[in-house]
């Protein structure tokens, strides 16, 4: 919202699509410079889970705005 009211130019929102197995670096919030893999949910939904080999291997939900993909 803050970029869109700050903006001079048009602002172009492009999906980033996250696959499972993806390599990401948390980049806001508590957990941020954390990095970890992209896993699936066992119920089947598409939320967006992070595995974070520091925390113990704990698997947390988080916002894809909140993340980015690390390339390899």
């Amino acid at each position: 919202k803050f970029m869109l009211g700050q903006s001079d130019t048009p602002v172009e929102f492009v999906p980033m699509e996250f696959r499972i197995n993806d390599t990401v670096r948390v980049v806001r919030g508590s957990l941020r410079g954390l990095e970890g893999e992209i896993r699936t949910a066992s119920d089947g939904t598409n939320t967006l889970l992070v595995s974070l080999p520091l925390l113990g291997g704990a698997t947390v939900h988080i916002d894809p705005m909140d993340v980015e993909k690390i390339s390899q």
